[in-house]
């Protein structure tokens, strides 16, 4: 099965991208509060083989490198919300405070029970 690519330089493909992998994101995002605050996910889009592709935690006060994610960190819930970050390099970055379903905490315990079910 050939994975879904995503047009990330938009407002509908970014929400497709959070939609698609929410359980991971939702569960990344609360994981990252619970250790260290209130926070942000960073997405990094680049090359293949460029090691700063990935995702990141990046806790309030931490330079985002977008006012506008300083303003989503400060007033979203991190028991229904995340704030996620898209570097898309040249382009700069983009920011978002999302939900879905399940919620970030049901999240987490929804692959700690499929990871538990696996074994």
């Amino acid at each position: 099965m050939q994975e879904e690519q995503h047009e990330l330089t938009t407002i509908k493909g970014r929400r497709k991208y959070i939609q698609d992998a929410w359980l991971y994101i939702a569960s990344a995002s609360y994981l990252g509060y619970k250790e260290h605050g209130r926070g942000a996910l960073l997405f990094e889009f680049g090359a293949e083989d460029d090691e700063e592709s990935g995702l990141k935690y990046m806790p309030e006060g931490a330079n985002y490198g977008n006012l506008e994610a300083v303003k989503f960190v400060e007033t979203y819930n991190p028991e229904s919300q995340v704030v996620v970050i898209f570097n898309l390099r040249e382009l700069g970055t983009a920011s978002g405070i999302y939900h879905g379903d399940p919620s970030p905490p049901g999240a987490v315990d929804m692959l700690k029970k499929g990871a538990r079910g696996k074994r």
